[in-house]
């Protein structure tokens, strides 16, 4: 039994062996399954060394043992299941320990560690290992048997410590994935429940707005009222529809539109006429559709409509630039009553230009966003 240190580059390594590394090291760069990954490098290892056996043996501290999680050579219902102690007393686990390669050219010659029940088992005679490591802490070990006696080259334990170092860097790669995985999962589900909870939130409040329009008998008191209401729906309707769980949150603009104008008129306008939608399919960001929304909302009830029946219309276009063009107008059955009150469309315009929208205003009852 001997314990060796291999170079620290394979620049010794004959040419077949380099070509096994490199061909490992081009998989290991793109595949996303890393038991399948060890389970090629058994295969690459026991063919490169012309051996019958070899095996990725994956340290479970939780038990203190390795359990073979790869390997070639084995009888069936070895790999994936069967373990061994991870102590001083076999060459792996002394390996996993000491943190060095160890190579046994004769094991039933060894006074200070026995074979395992499985080498023993398949009648291995000659074994070496080196540490798959990792930063987080050793994955396990890379083990190759024989059941011919063989005596491991230094130059051999380099090609099976440089597989073993492919195999770490996969690891850390796979941990290091599976931690931004569960880290954007937690931030998801942080945001579902922080949506949750502000959804629940504005729910509350326009129930307590509702509540309070149906007690009041005060003329004056009731357009506020329903302004603020259908102001709280828009929000609520983004949090309903927006996409909240990537940086950029954005929504169908047709969808949130044709919501929140059934939301305005199922709530009551306090005017009677009919509502003509067209939308195209825009998608835009939340908070450009919430002041879309308020901007709507405020043409449908703040006096852009007079009393009389007609028809609202409501145009979005999708154009060839990749830009949307919104048109609100209000046809009244007679075209030559008096517009909108000037104190809306001041409203309108704030909102636009708050939000960097170009508001056109023709001269009759209509608008151009």
């Amino acid at each position: 039994m001997s314990e060796q240190r291999p170079p620290r580059n394979i620049d010794a390594l004959d040419t077949a062996l380099k070509v096994v590394v490199a061909d490992l090291a081009l998989r290991a760069a793109h595949t996303e399954d890393l038991y399948s990954l060890m389970q090629e490098a058994s295969e690459m290892v026991a063919s490169g060394l012309g051996i019958g056996h070899a095996d990725v043996l994956e340290f479970l501290p939780s038990r203190h043992v390795l359990r073979v999680c790869a390997g070639v050579g084995w009888r069936p219902g070895i790999v994936g299941v069967a373990t061994f102690r991870a102590d001083l007393r076999s060459p792996a686990g002394f390996a996993l320990q000491s943190g060095r390669p160890v190579v046994s050219e004769d094991l039933a010659g060894e006074h200070r560690f026995r074979a395992a029940g499985l080498l023993q088992e398949h009648r291995i005679r000659s074994v070496a290992n080196v540490v798959i490591r990792g930063r987080e802490g050793p994955f396990g070990v890379l083990e190759a048997g024989s059941a011919k006696r063989k005596s491991f080259s230094s130059e051999e334990v380099t090609f099976l410590q440089s597989i073993a170092d492919l195999l770490a860097a996969a690891v850390d790669r796979a941990r290091a994935d599976h931690r931004l995985a569960l880290a954007a999962e937690q931030q998801a589900a942080l945001l579902r429940d922080l949506q949750h909870r502000m959804r629940n939130d504005l729910q509350a409040i326009i129930n307590l707005v509702y509540i309070q329009l149906r007690r009041t008998r005060d003329p004056a008191t009731r357009p506020p009222l329903v302004f603020i209401r259908h102001c709280l729906e828009a929000l609520r309707l983004v949090h309903d529809q927006g996409d909240f769980e990537t940086p950029r949150r954005r929504l169908m603009l047709d969808v949130y539109l044709r919501a929140l104008s059934a939301s305005v008129f199922r709530s009551g306008t306090d005017r009677e006429f009919g509502l003509d939608l067209r939308l195209d399919p825009v998608e835009v960001e939340a908070e450009l559709a919430v002041s879309l929304g308020l901007i709507m909302i405020e043409f449908l009830t703040g006096g852009q409509a007079p009393d009389e029946a007609g028809t609202i219309e409501i145009r979005l276009e999708r154009l060839a630039s990749g830009t949307g063009r919104l048109t609100l107008a209000h046809r009244p059955p007679q075209p030559d009553r008096r517009a909108g009150r000037a104190d809306a469309w001041k409203l309108i315009e704030l909102l636009a230009a708050h939000a960097g929208i170009r508001l056109q205003r023709p001269s009759g009852r209509g608008g151009h966003l």
